[in-house]
């Protein structure tokens, strides 16, 4: 779990210093996801310790991403206006949460 949040931690610093500043909006969403993330990963590691993770278990997972994805969307907008930094934020955690579903 710690190397997969702090991948998804890299990789999201990587795209918001792609213009060399990581302004307030960037560092406050960064943290809701990554918030969003452990949370993800600790139901996760619960629901595989008995070695089986099972369709319930699965559509969890499944709405747990999508709440990542949901509520990134709606603290970027929270201001009434994405910024091409926000966006580019989420369409990389559009991609992090494709990779993650893939590796289930």
């Amino acid at each position: 779990m710690a190397d997969s949040t702090k991948a998804i931690y890299d990789e999201l610093l990587r795209i918001a210093k792609n213009d060399e500043v990581i302004t307030n909006d960037e560092e406050v969403l960064i943290d809701n996801i990554m918030k969003n993330v452990h949370q993800y990963y600790k139901i996760l590691d619960e629901f595989q310790q008995d070695g089986v993770v099972d369709s319930n278990e699965h559509h969890q997972l499944y709405s747990q991403r999508k709440k990542i994805l949901e509520e990134a969307i709606e603290l970027a907008r929270n201001d009434q206006e994405v910024t091409k930094e926000e966006f580019n934020l989420l369409m990389g955690l559009r991609k992090i949460i494709a990779g993650i579903e893939k590796g289930e």
